[in-house]
């Protein structure tokens, strides 16, 4: 045991020490970032049945941060999460329905930047705020099977709307210096828009007469490529 306990302070010293011998990074208090990547959706919707919130897509978006301590900084970010098409035969019964929309965020960050003067710069960060989410659903009887309220069997979007509601976001990553002022990174994000309540369309009120709408939330995580500049000042 006193073995272990002496290789693990010496492990720490070594870390420490090479950790102070890294490359400094001079002191920058804005920030600007920009990012582009991949979501994939977690959340579902609630119709008749219930359905995966779309597909998977991309997301971009751009933060400015300000640094209010070494390692503390504040700012604001603006997200959009785009969901393609999901197919669906659960969500409205005896049809097949295409699930999709997109999410418009703006969030209040805080990020705290682990080395913050290191040319390597791991960071974490969250914030809360506002998300706009539009779903949109296509749905079409199955073959054999026409709507039960019109005989009819045509396709039509029974949701085209949005909704607004409380958004949170998780963030995660790391930046890389290439020159003083600009660097590049990748970030691991979780989003979430909660209490979403979508309206029937006019068609959609024909063909489904006992259903008022549809619920859901909008929850996503994301892989995104970070583009940096850190002003110097």
């Amino acid at each position: 045991m006193k073995a272990i306990a002496i290789a693990l302070v010496a492990l720490l010293d070594a870390s420490s020490a090479a950790w102070a011998a890294a490359p400094v990074q001079a002191e920058a208090k804005d920030i600007v970032t920009a990012r582009f990547g991949i979501s994939q959706p977690l959340e579902k919707v609630e119709g008749q049945g219930t359905e995966l919130n779309g597909g998977s897509g991309m997301v971009f978006g751009a933060d400015y941060i300000r640094k209010v301590l070494p390692r503390l900084g504040l700012g604001l970010e603006y997200s959009y999460v785009q969901r393609q098409g999901r197919d669906s035969a659960a969500l409205v019964s005896g049809a097949l329905s295409k699930v999709s929309g997109e999410d418009h965020l703006i969030l209040a960050m805080a990020k705290w930047f682990i080395l913050p003067q290191s040319l390597f710069q791991p960071y974490v960060g969250a914030g809360v705020g506002v998300g706009i989410s539009r779903l949109k659903v296509v749905s079409e009887p199955a073959v054999g099977f026409p709507w039960t309220a019109t005989g009819t069997t045509d396709g039509r979007t029974v949701v085209d709307s949005t909704d607004t509601g409380f958004a949170f976001g998780l963030r995660g990553g790391a930046d890389a210096a290439l020159t003083k002022g600009l660097s590049i990174g990748a970030e691991l994000g979780y989003t979430r828009v909660g209490g979403l309540n979508y309206p029937l369309t006019g068609p959609g009120q024909q063909v489904l007469p006992g259903l008022s709408g549809f619920k859901a939330a909008s929850g996503s995580y994301h892989f995104a490529g970070r583009l940096v500049y850190r002003f110097q000042g």
